[in-house]
Protein backbone atom coordinates (compact mmCIF):
# COMPACT_ATOMS: atom_id res chain seq x y z
CA UNK A 1 0.00 0.00 0.00
CA UNK A 2 1.06 3.58 -0.56
CA UNK A 3 1.36 5.59 2.63
CA UNK A 4 -0.05 9.08 2.22
CA UNK A 5 1.60 10.19 5.45
CA UNK A 6 -0.07 12.07 8.31
CA UNK A 7 -3.77 12.88 8.20
CA UNK A 8 -4.87 15.16 5.37
CA UNK A 9 -4.45 18.77 6.31
CA UNK A 10 -1.75 18.14 8.91
CA UNK A 11 0.85 20.88 9.06
CA UNK A 12 3.20 20.66 6.10
CA UNK A 13 1.05 18.22 4.11
CA UNK A 14 -1.22 18.89 1.18
CA UNK A 15 -4.74 17.49 1.42
CA UNK A 16 -5.96 15.39 -1.51
CA UNK A 17 -9.54 16.21 -2.39
CA UNK A 18 -11.93 13.79 -4.07
CA UNK A 19 -14.28 12.93 -5.71
CA UNK A 20 -13.53 13.95 -9.25
CA UNK A 21 -17.00 14.79 -10.67
CA UNK A 22 -16.75 12.61 -13.77
CA UNK A 23 -15.49 9.65 -11.73
CA UNK A 24 -18.36 9.43 -9.27
CA UNK A 25 -19.13 5.86 -8.34
CA UNK A 26 -21.93 4.21 -10.29
CA UNK A 27 -24.63 2.24 -8.54
CA UNK A 28 -24.03 -1.09 -10.26
CA UNK A 29 -27.29 -2.50 -8.89
CA UNK A 30 -29.32 0.21 -10.65
CA UNK A 31 -27.09 0.27 -13.74
CA UNK A 32 -27.43 -3.50 -14.26
CA UNK A 33 -31.20 -3.21 -14.69
CA UNK A 34 -30.90 -0.24 -17.06
CA UNK A 35 -28.41 -1.71 -19.55
CA UNK A 36 -28.32 -4.71 -21.88
CA UNK A 37 -25.92 -7.36 -20.49
CA UNK A 38 -23.15 -6.72 -23.05
CA UNK A 39 -23.38 -2.96 -22.55
CA UNK A 40 -23.39 -3.35 -18.77
CA UNK A 41 -20.22 -5.43 -18.98
CA UNK A 42 -18.56 -2.68 -21.06
CA UNK A 43 -19.66 -0.08 -18.49
CA UNK A 44 -18.21 -2.11 -15.61
CA UNK A 45 -14.91 -2.59 -17.45
CA UNK A 46 -14.72 1.12 -18.25
CA UNK A 47 -15.48 2.13 -14.66
CA UNK A 48 -12.83 -0.21 -13.26
CA UNK A 49 -10.10 0.73 -15.72
CA UNK A 50 -10.63 4.45 -16.36
CA UNK A 51 -10.92 5.41 -12.70
CA UNK A 52 -7.79 3.43 -11.85
CA UNK A 53 -5.87 5.01 -14.75
CA UNK A 54 -6.94 8.50 -13.65
CA UNK A 55 -5.84 7.96 -10.04
CA UNK A 56 -2.55 6.37 -11.10
CA UNK A 57 -1.81 9.31 -13.40
CA UNK A 58 -2.76 11.94 -10.81
CA UNK A 59 -0.91 10.38 -7.86
CA UNK A 60 1.89 8.54 -9.64
CA UNK A 61 1.27 5.28 -7.79
CA UNK A 62 0.05 1.81 -8.76
CA UNK A 63 -3.59 1.22 -7.82
CA UNK A 64 -4.66 -2.36 -7.14
CA UNK A 65 -7.16 -1.92 -4.29
CA UNK A 66 -10.85 -1.26 -4.88
CA UNK A 67 -13.56 0.17 -2.64
CA UNK A 68 -17.15 -0.94 -3.21
CA UNK A 69 -19.17 2.22 -2.60
CA UNK A 70 -22.36 1.61 -0.66
CA UNK A 71 -21.49 -2.10 -0.29
CA UNK A 72 -22.90 -2.90 -3.73
CA UNK A 73 -21.05 -5.88 -5.18
CA UNK A 74 -21.62 -9.51 -6.08
CA UNK A 75 -19.48 -12.47 -7.21
CA UNK A 76 -19.69 -11.40 -10.89
CA UNK A 77 -18.49 -7.87 -10.10
CA UNK A 78 -15.73 -9.30 -7.90
CA UNK A 79 -14.54 -11.45 -10.83
CA UNK A 80 -14.62 -8.45 -13.19
CA UNK A 81 -12.57 -6.41 -10.70
CA UNK A 82 -9.97 -9.18 -10.56
CA UNK A 83 -9.88 -9.31 -14.37
CA UNK A 84 -9.26 -5.55 -14.38
CA UNK A 85 -6.20 -6.02 -12.15
CA UNK A 86 -7.47 -5.34 -8.65
CA UNK A 87 -5.93 -7.62 -6.03
CA UNK A 88 -8.21 -6.78 -3.10
CA UNK A 89 -11.43 -4.91 -2.41
CA UNK A 90 -13.16 -3.59 0.67
CA UNK A 91 -16.52 -2.16 1.66
CA UNK A 92 -18.80 -1.39 4.54
CA UNK A 93 -21.76 -3.58 5.32
CA UNK A 94 -25.00 -2.11 6.52
CA UNK A 95 -26.55 -3.67 9.56
CA UNK A 96 -30.18 -3.46 10.60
Amino acid sequence: MHDLGPAAGAEGHRALRFPVPHLLAPNFKKERSAWAPAEFEKLVHMQFTKSREKIEKELGVKVDLLAWPFGIFDPWLMAKAAEAGYTAAFTIERHA
